[in-house]
């Protein structure tokens, strides 16, 4: 370090503009020259508060990425003051001049896409929805659908909130998509809420070859919202790993595949009240095998990113707290009387056997015999998703419990086992584990469905065996065939869910629809706090204890 860098950066802490002027062209001193303490000339015009200094040095190219001996990068320091004085002056300089992030290929497009998609909507809406009889006229206490709507909306809330905010939240567990987990949960949710309203009547219409508008009442919402399930659950699997651009791509042809399904159920006359065929293992088979196709290429320097912190752990608890006090909701809102009664309680014990047993579990499989966050954000919830299928039958006291056990356990065995082997063999990157949280689970209900259909006793349901089993109640079936139809259903969901996750993927993969460049990151997409943590050390490569630690933790779940 010679007398004329140190004139330089004396300078420029001084606010002479010639001087440095001087320095850089005159006698091509290098604008990012440093002292003892690894201060350039922007570090000094900064602590200074020299604004049209630092306006100069960053027109005339001074890195901004440059680090002193503490670790802090002139733009920190920046943000730094600006926190603790109020003064914007110099941080304004570096939002005018200093340097921007280009923009992600697939923004631009997205913005298009997104704002036609919302004008098709006012159209289609426009031409093909209309109030049906629960939404017209006035109200009147003595009329059964007016009274539905005091029943239903109760229900249709607690879904809501489980899709917006429980989703939304517990997928905030990386490290640096928190954005992203939250806000596409809020585009996706709202997006699929409108396309669901339309896709699900036009293929009711299909199926029924019966040509009507589309229905606006609460059960077309409590629908839509099931639809959103659909593509939020596939949304886990892809996390951190597809643009804005392509999960639009992927809800749009997803929630017609799902209308599709749910309309064969209806046919075949299958009971699902709680959606573990209908949603949980359509959305699960259909994001493992979309993630298959759109896993990244280089994925092994991805892994850095694709961990979680301490308080992003916290975070994705409230979503799964949310989740699992709702989750009787769920099961129970398709139902009707003394059905979402059984619904809801069985649930509730099948939630809390689920929640005992992967406590259990997650101590007896992990590594030290301790508790393993992922277990206790995911798995606990398992038992909402086994009990969808079964939620409003006969079961007794015992049943939901060991339903609900059996899908904690195993989703548990999902985490630890098999969600690591299907990485290491096939190469399936499957972000959140929907797989273990709704595919294993989902297998459980509908296998339990199964078997209780064939055993039920038809005078336990009296009058109401026809809510459930209508071809039974008519006659037309007995309770074998009824479980062998239970059976097919789950064969033909799995066989649509995965040759459509495989094709949708395929389609996404096409060059145009570019994926993102920075994976389990909202760079490319958010403006991002710079200067805070998690993304003031991105560049940083520690030697000490705390960054072996950290590449410890990558490599564990890498």
């Amino acid at each position: 370090i010679n007398a004329e860098y140190m004139g330089l950066i004396e300078a420029a802490g001084k606010g002479d503009v010639e001087r440095v002027k001087d320095l850089v062209y005159r006698d091509k001193i290098s604008i990012n020259s440093f002292d003892y303490d690894g201060r350039t000339s922007l570090h000094l015009a900064v602590s200074e508060k020299k604004a049209d200094m630092v306006a100069w040095l960053l027109i005339n190219g001074a890195d901004v990425t440059m680090k002193d001996r503490w670790g802090k990068t002139a733009l920190a320091e920046a943000t730094a003051g600006e926190q603790r004085t109020g003064n914007r002056d110099i941080k304004k300089m570096f939002d005018r001049y200093g340097p921007q992030e280009p923009t992600h290929l697939s923004n631009k497009l997205f913005i298009v896409v997104l704002g036609l998609l919302q004008c098709l909507f006012f159209l289609l809406f426009g031409l093909l929805s209309e109030y049906t009889d629960e939404t017209n006229g006035t109200f009147d206490p003595a009329d059964p659908k007016d009274n539905a709507f005091e029943k239903l909306y109760p229900l249709w809330t607690d879904v809501h909130v489980m899709i917006f905010v429980g989703f939304g939240f517990l997928m905030t567990f990386l490290r640096k998509y928190g954005y992203s987990s939250v806000g596409i949960n809020f585009l996706l949710g709202a997006f699929c809420i409108q396309w669901h309203a339309l896709c699900g009547a036009f293929w009711h219409n299909v199926f029924n070859d019966d040509w009507v508008k589309a229905p606006l009442n609460l059960e077309t919402l409590l629908l839509a919202d099931f639809g959103a399930a659909v593509v939020l659950i596939t949304y886990g699997a892809l996390l951190g790993k597809v643009s804005p651009l392509q999960m639009l791509i992927i809800a749009l042809i997803e929630i017609n595949l799902f209308a599709v399904n749910e309309n064969i159920g209806l046919e075949l006359a299958i009971t699902d009240i709680g959606g573990s065929m209908v949603v949980h293992m359509f959305g699960a088979y259909f994001g493992v095998a979309c993630a298959w196709v759109l896993k990244p290429k280089n994925i092994a320097k991805c892994y850095e990113d694709n961990v979680a912190v301490y308080h992003s752990d916290l975070f994705a608890m409230i979503g799964t707290l949310f989740l699992w006090i709702f989750w009787p909701s769920f099961n129970a809102a398709p139902g009707e009387g003394n059905q979402r009664h059984r619904a809801v309680v069985n649930t509730v014990f099948s939630l809390t056997a689920s929640c005992v047993t992967v406590f259990f579990a997650s101590a007896l499989l992990r590594h030290g015999h301790k508790f393993d966050m992922v277990d206790i954000q995911n798995a606990t919830l398992a038992g909402g998703v086994a009990m969808g299928t079964a939620a409003d039958l006969y079961l007794g006291g015992v049943m939901p419990l060991v339903i609900g056990a059996l899908g904690g356990f195993f989703s548990v065995v999902g985490y630890v086992m098999i969600q690591p082997f299907l990485d290491r063999v096939i190469g399936l990157s499957d972000t959140c584990g929907v797989h273990n949280l709704h595919g294993i689970p989902s297998l459980i209900g509908a296998i339990a469905g199964t078997i209780a259909t064939a055993v039920i006793d038809k005078d336990e349901y009296g009058a109401g065996l026809g809510n459930i089993y209508e071809k039974i109640a008519n006659g037309d079936r007995d309770e074998g065939e009824q479980a062998g139809f239970q059976f097919l259903f789950m064969v033909i969901t799995l066989a649509v869910a995965l040759v459509g996750g495989l094709v949708t993927g395929l389609i996404c993969n096409l060059p145009f629809l570019h994926g993102p460049g920075t994976h389990y990151s909202d760079v490319d997409h958010w403006e991002t706090p710079k200067s805070e943590i998690p993304y003031y050390f991105d560049n940083e490569v520690f030697d000490d204890d705390r960054g072996a630690a950290s590449m410890k933790q990558i490599k564990k779940y890498a």
